[in-house]
């Protein structure tokens, strides 16, 4: 055929396929085979969706009708058709796709029959048996169509388009099962979820945020995924994306499931690597550093500055460099870096460099307690190998006057864990006529005396 021939015949194809996949199973209606046979397209393929839809419809099925005139003539004496899809393009608006909910497509198969094994007993869709899952019996198929390489070659005699030449079926894989497992308090691995997916991405760290996109993987609330390996002894890890087999030469699924044994961390643990990220801090967060932190031009986080941290900084010998925060909310009765520093925390193995605090709003609540690393720390909190260097606590003329309790870098006294290099305590300008100030060196006390 020519060029032009294909397309003619390729128009004349919708037409007819739009009728027919529409009245296909409707009795009522008188399909137009004769009609075609007397135009000379008395050859046909039916496409069966075996179970499932042609354009969100289901119970019908695509029919394409063909003229022998000026196909091609094999060796045999056979004519040569070449098919396309239901969905091909060159459809225009009259394509069909297919689907079926819970499976997706494998191909176009020239024969299907009932799943069994080997004792003739039905299998299910995954291949167990239909006894034991409760599941209707599947489909295994033959023949799988190639649309690029394949011809369907009619032989010379007699045909008509109510009996289909050839009949191509839709093979459909179910969704992989996939099954979760966690360990317990004993040990042992349990089931925590099950999910049907076609594949399954494995978690990964999202580098604008710092926090790990789960991606289909379930989560569990106050735990940060660390890593799924396809066995309990965790020697086989699983990463990128995870799919199931597919044994195409019969259009049936290979895989009955996926059994995961994940590993999570106790808390909401991110990836920090530069300061933005860090200012969107959640008291309870945990925040794994890994590189060092510039705060120029980025706001230090109010939520830490006067809140209650519980969760952990693993600084990894970082640096949290020029940080600049001015405290000017009166209602604070702890004020610092961190407002607290609570039970439980962890801050580790971080330097602070170049910081200003200042204390520019006492609180006029009771019992107030400031410092330029926290208000309060906790003797349930973890600091170790915290450097404070080159940093400046500043305390304006501006706050209430009552009695406070301020410590250099601990308002309530205690330093531990913590190596002090150059700071310095000082009045705001003009605040030294309304405010003295007293410093013990051995204890980092302050001592406020407010002038009449």
């Amino acid at each position: 055929m020519t060029k032009m021939t294909k397309f003619k015949l390729i128009a004349l194809l919708a037409a007819a396929i739009a009728v027919l996949c529409i009245l296909t199973g409707c009795s009522q209606w008188e399909l137009p085979y004769e009609d075609l046979d007397r135009e000379g397209y008395n050859v046909s393929v039916r496409f069966d969706p075996c179970g499932g839809a042609f354009a969100n419809t289901e119970n019908v099925q695509v029919i394409d009708v063909f003229s022998l005139a000026d196909a091609k003539t094999d060796s045999a004496g056979n004519k040569l058709i070449k098919l396309i899809t239901p969905d091909d393009s060159r459809r225009g608006d009259r394509a069909f796709s297919v689907s079926k909910n819970g499976c997706f497509f494998a191909g176009w198969y020239r024969e299907c029959a009932p799943r069994v094994d080997e004792s003739g007993n039905p299998l299910d869709c995954y291949g167990v048996p239909t006894s034991v899952s409760g599941l209707e019996q599947g489909y295994t198929y033959s023949g799988l169509w190639n649309f690029e390489s394949d011809r369907m070659a009619v032989p010379e005699g007699t045909h008509t388009s109510e009996d289909p030449f050839m009949t191509l079926y839709a093979a459909w894989i179910p969704y992989f099962n996939f099954e979760f497992y966690v360990k317990n308090a004993e040990g042992a691995y349990e089931l925590y979820e099950s999910e049907q997916l076609i594949s399954l991405t494995l978690p990964e760290w999202n580098t604008e945020t710092g926090k790990i996109d789960m991606k289909d993987f379930p989560a569990i609330d106050g735990k940060t995924f660390v890593g799924a390996y396809l066995d309990e002894a965790q020697t086989k890890p699983v990463t990128g994306t995870l799919t199931g087999e597919i044994d195409y030469e019969h259009g049936i699924s290979a895989t009955e499931k996926i059994a995961l044994y994940t590993e999570f961390a106790d808390g909401e643990w991110y990836r920090i690597t530069n300061a933005k990220q860090f200012a969107a801090t959640k008291l309870s967060g945990c925040y794994y550093i890994e590189a060092d932190l510039d705060f120029t031009g980025v706001n230090w986080s109010a939520a830490l500055a006067g809140g209650a941290f519980t969760g952990k900084i693993y600084g990894n010998g970082h640096k949290f460099s020029n940080i600049s925060f001015i405290q000017a909310d009166n209602s604070k009765t702890n004020g610092g870096l961190f407002g607290s520093i609570a039970s439980g925390a962890i801050v580790k193995d971080i330097v602070f460099e170049n910081i200003s605090y200042t204390l520019g709003a006492g609180s006029r609540m009771q019992s107030p307690v400031f410092g330029l690393l926290c208000g309060t720390l906790s003797d349930d909190a973890l600091l170790e190998n915290v450097t404070v260097s080159n940093a400046s606590f500043v305390i304006s003329g501006d706050i209430y006057p009552q009695e406070y309790t301020i410590g250099t870098l601990v308002g309530n006294g205690g330093n531990r864990g913590i190596d002090i290099s150059g700071i310095a305590v000082s009045l705001a300008e003009g605040a030294e006529t309304k405010i003295s100030i007293a410093k013990d060196n051995s204890t980092g006390e302050i001592t406020l005396t407010f002038i009449n």
